[in-house]
């Protein structure tokens, strides 16, 4: 799926919208809410490929560009979980593990700090 945004890098500057592949986000929560989750999977494999590109470009994931240029969201976690799950079974939009993505909002780029710096 194509949001027509920039791939989100290690040097995009915080404030921009870009996208970004499910599978390169890391979480910061280390728990999330099964029952919310299971409910985002069954109304996100309904949804035509347009419909959940249109879902997904009104909720953008906030991450933060930090240690060496990892993605690390810092909210929506049930989302992105959730639309992961998607993509790994049949879907009606179509997407699988490698064309899940999302539309991001880029917090703040700490990708200069490392280790305990972060």
């Amino acid at each position: 799926m194509n949001f027509d945004l920039p791939e989100l890098t290690a040097d995009t500057p915080q404030g921009v919208l870009c996208q970004a592949k499910v599978g390169d986000l890391k979480p910061t929560q280390n728990a999330v809410g099964f029952d919310e989750v299971n409910d985002k999977i069954a109304r996100y494999s309904a949804k035509s490929k347009e419909d959940l590109k249109d879902y997904l470009l009104v909720h953008p994931v906030p991450v933060v560009i930090g240690n060496g240029g990892n993605f690390y969201v810092t909210d929506h976690h049930h989302l992105t979980n959730a639309l992961w799950k998607t993509a790994e079974s049949e879907n009606k939009a179509g997407i699988d593990t490698k064309s899940a993505r999302v539309v991001v909002m880029v917090q703040s780029n700490r990708a200069g700090l490392k280790g305990y710096h972060f």
